[in-house]
């Protein structure tokens, strides 16, 4: 600072160099162009699915047709629709997404609690286990995982049960994930017990022991004090499991081999696409272009419009619960 002003005995003042203004605005003008790079990568995707969702087949023909269609129709829309039936599977892929996120919610929150505030043996071991589910890719357990689901049985309890061998097939269904959520075996159910469990340890204890003195327990303490002074918490955790739940395409593979989701049906679209227009002789591009990113436009449209009815709720869950850092 001391390079770049100068002292001005006329009045008494400090004159700032205009080297230290240019230098302002040259690092202000690096700070914007990496922030219009960064959006430029995220919302070209997007750009790019709007202007060929909306796009007629003749603006493929013109070379002046660059992001602005000419021509805007719907009949991509209409097509998918009739094509693909996603009636079915958008009804599957809300009821796995809702039911598996309120599972987590409570198992997650209440297993964060009991490693934030009870020692007992093991419970680190048992902590640095639910971290190790973090860290071990889905993949490797995949096998394991298909098995399980197909051939269900607790310890063999339904073969001493019945008296003879058999087992209970959960794929095809929704307990195939709901079972895993409510076990807190979900899709990154440990990164959401890691989560409540640090926020949770970071409540003061005075909370709970002025609760014990007023005669709650410890349920009625975790319901009424502990559960709402994170509510932050379970905003972010269960936008983030709506997210994961909707987009999952692995863990949909694995557990529906022939019920499909909306990410399995939307994968098919190659296919349905090429088979509906070889009735009229027309697979061109032109033609499949259009109807891919019509499809993949009304898969993350209910994603888009949840953020945007919640995005005030989720930028204060993100300030408050102190993920910007």
């Amino acid at each position: 600072m001391a390079d770049n002003t100068r002292f001005n005995r006329n009045n008494n003042s400090l004159e700032i160099s205009p080297v230290y203004y240019l230098g302002k605005m040259f690092s202000a003008l690096l700070r914007w162009l990496f922030l219009i790079a960064i959006a430029y990568v995220i919302l070209y995707p997007l750009f790019y699915m709007l202007s060929m969702s909306f796009r007629a087949t003749q603006d493929f023909y013109d070379v002046t047709v660059v992001w602005v269609p000419k021509t805007f129709t719907v009949e991509h829309f209409k097509f998918i629709f009739e094509k693909l039936n996603l009636i079915k599977p958008l009804l599957l892929t809300g009821v796995i997404t809702i039911l598996c996120t309120l599972a987590e919610m409570i198992i997650c929150s209440t297993v964060g609690y009991g490693f934030a505030r009870f020692k007992f043996k093991l419970s680190n071991i048992l902590f640095v286990l639910v971290v190790f589910t973090i860290m071990v890719p889905p993949q490797m357990l995949n096998m394991s995982n298909y098995l399980l689901m197909k051939n269900f049985d607790i310890f063999g309890l339904i073969e001493a049960i019945t008296g003879h061998t058999s087992s209970i097939n959960l794929l095809d269904s929704i307990w195939a994930f709901l079972l895993p959520a409510i076990t807190g075996q979900g899709i990154r159910s440990g990164l959401m017990i890691m989560i409540f469990r640090q926020f949770y340890a970071s409540l003061p204890v005075e909370l709970e022991e002025a609760a014990l003195i007023d005669g709650c327990g410890f349920t009625k303490t975790y319901l009424r004090i502990m559960a709402p002074n994170l509510s932050n918490t379970f905003c972010l955790c269960a936008i983030f499991s709506i997210v994961w739940y909707w987009t999952d395409y692995f863990y949909s593979l694995t557990y529906l081999p022939t019920n499909k989701n909306m990410a399995l049906q939307i994968e098919n679209i190659h296919e349905v696409v090429r088979t509906a227009l070889a009735y009229v002789s027309d697979t061109s591009m032109y033609n499949m272009i259009p109807k891919q990113q019509a499809a993949c436009l009304l898969f993350i449209l209910p994603l888009v419009i949840f953020f945007l009815i919640i995005q005030k709720s989720f930028s204060r869950s993100i300030e408050n619960s102190g993920l910007v850092g």
